[in-house]
């Protein structure tokens, strides 16, 4: 593996000119490290949520299994056409992984069993030289997931996410919420895209009481900041 940089590679969506350090031996920060983890938890569900809503369910061909994604490729974000890259992109990675540390991929080859093959080479990825590009793909995969859905499945937007990371920055994920029927196997909980919180219906009382004393504070700190700049 190549050395690492001191900074983490990857485009931030908050606060974006301002740099994080990467993790020791990796090209990511945590923050981004944890987002990756999370983006391969949640991508076999936003699949097939988005098999889910393609028009009459039709089934497609079998995605490739070599290859890179073809930058600057326009994509029609359609569930059918997202599908397909879902499959491209997800199986490219394991190819790689698989061909560059000599393993062997697994036979079943649904997404879910590619994502759950890809997560314990996270940290292999993250201090590859293309660290960046794989949690920029797999961020725009997920991100394009929720935009497809139906939106009587889609779950909803609650905002910004407040958590510290694992290197003292805060998150800069978005919490989302899923409140299911009862008839709906799935439990229904507050969870945020990108760190690993996770809230049961029994937490959200006490974590909304946290919740808006944090946004509250963030505010305060705005304000003052924006008073001494002035």
């Amino acid at each position: 593996m190549p050395q690492t940089a001191h900074l983490c590679q990857a485009t931030h969506s908050r606060d974006p000119e301002r740099t994080r350090p990467a993790a020791d031996g990796r090209n990511l920060c945590y923050g981004c490290i944890t987002a990756v983890r999370r983006h391969l938890t949640d991508l076999p569900w936003l699949y097939r949520e988005v098999v889910a809503s393609m028009p009459g369910n039709t089934t497609g061909s079998t995605a490739p299994v070599s290859g890179t994604r073809t930058p600057g490729l326009t994509v029609n974000w359609n569930a059918a056409e997202l599908r397909r890259q879902i499959e491209h992109d997800v199986y490219s990675f394991a190819v790689w992984v698989a061909s560059d540390r000599g393993l062997t991929l697994p036979k079943d080859g649904t997404v879910a069993r590619v994502c759950g093959w890809l997560r314990p080479h996270v940290d292999w990825l993250a201090a590859s030289t293309y660290a960046a590009e794989v949690r920029g793909v797999l961020a725009e995969l997920v991100g394009a997931a929720y935009g497809v859905i139906d939106p009587q499945r889609r779950p909803l937007i609650l905002g910004r996410c407040v958590e510290p990371t694992d290197d003292g920055d805060m998150c800069e994920g978005t919490l989302r919420a899923s409140v299911l029927d009862v008839d709906d196997p799935r439990p229904s909980k507050i969870w945020c895209d990108t760190c690993g919180l996770e809230l049961t219906p029994e937490q959200w009382f006490r974590f909304g009481k946290k919740y808006r004393a944090r946004l509250a504070e963030i505010a305060r700190d705005q304000h003052e900041y924006e008073r001494m700049a002035s």
